[in-house]
């Protein structure tokens, strides 16, 4: 029997490599939609689009984070409420919480979770970037964004006084094209203290005048299209809720690294002495709302007495 001959070059390749530090490579998300700015702005018009089959029950998916910036040290998590409500436990809100109902309302904000929802978009038509025509991305959105989508799909009383009617905007038939207006501006960077970062500013973004069915090229989309360039490329939304969320233990440790010791154990095998919170202060069952950072103190308390 022949003698085995063993590969040097794999071998020196290999070695050659071992303990020299690796260069970090960004993951780049091809799902997600690039603006492309020119001369500080971008317009696009863009159709919002239904959830996946088989994948969330909403046709967008809220992310909530923790990014908070104590004493010059980021962190910067999602929470694990994101996907299963407030009934899950997350030491970042009930640390909040506790500072926020317990006298330190400014510092407990800093630790409350901000939103961004994730949503499938089509590109009617991109005009800094045609090559995106056509195609299917999945956009980020904040509140400016998903506020406008609120009032258009559900106006408030006064306009439905005034004869306005709730648009179904995620409907291929009778939903509605939204014209995102992009603009760059500056704001101060929360995970590097003392810069400022570029967000896209989205204000004078807008829904189209009237519904109309789903089209490209000013031509509407037959079922068959519909089936064959939409439903079947539709991206799903789940996996930015669930990918890279921390358990309870290593989401405390992290807490801890900015705030030192909060506590003694898990959620699930601490005492009472050792939880985070004060049972009342606790909102893992939801029974109170948590404030956000754009809301009055005298917000807060309506909520509270259920005025709101």
């Amino acid at each position: 029997m022949a003698i085995r001959k063993i590969d040097w070059n794999l071998i020196s390749e290999d070695m050659s490599t071992t303990g020299a530090k690796k260069k970090f490579e960004k993951k780049v998300d091809e799902n997600l939609y690039k603006f492309k700015l020119k001369n500080g702005e971008s317009t696009v018009l863009i159709r919002f689009l239904p959830q996946a089959i088989d994948d969330i029950d909403l046709p967008y998916a809220e992310l909530k984070r923790h990014d908070v910036t104590i004493n010059g040290k980021y962190s910067g998590e999602k929470c694990p409420q994101s996907n299963g409500g407030r009934s899950v436990p997350c030491p970042y809100c009930e640390y909040g919480t506790k500072n926020f109902y317990g006298g330190e309302k400014e510092l407990g904000k800093k630790f409350f979770a901000q939103s961004n929802w994730y949503v499938n978009i089509l590109v009617v038509n991109d005009l800094n970037t045609p090559e995106n025509n056509g195609k299917i991305f999945v956009l980020k959105i904040g509140k400016t964004i998903f506020n406008k989508i609120k009032a258009k799909q559900n106006p408030s009383e006064e306009d439905k006084a005034m004869g306005i009617k709730g648009v179904n905007v995620f409907d291929y038939v009778d939903g509605i094209n939204f014209k995102l207006k992009i603009v760059g501006k500056m704001i101060p960077d929360k995970a590097n203290p003392g810069q400022n970062v570029e967000v896209p500013n989205y204000d004078n973004s807008s829904f189209a005048d009237a519904p109309s069915p789903i089209s490209l090229g000013g031509k509407a989309l037959t079922e068959d299209e519909i089936n064959e360039k939409i439903e079947t490329k539709l991206i799903p939304l789940k996996p930015y809720l669930v990918d890279g969320v921390k358990d309870y233990d290593k989401l405390v440790a992290s807490l801890e690294r900015l705030v030192g010791s909060v506590s003694s154990g898990s959620k699930a095998s601490s005492s009472s002495s050792d939880a985070l919170v004060d049972s009342k202060y606790d909102n893992s069952n939801g029974v109170f709302p948590l404030p956000s950072d754009d809301a009055s103190d005298d917000d807060f308390l309506k909520k509270l007495r259920g005025d709101a």
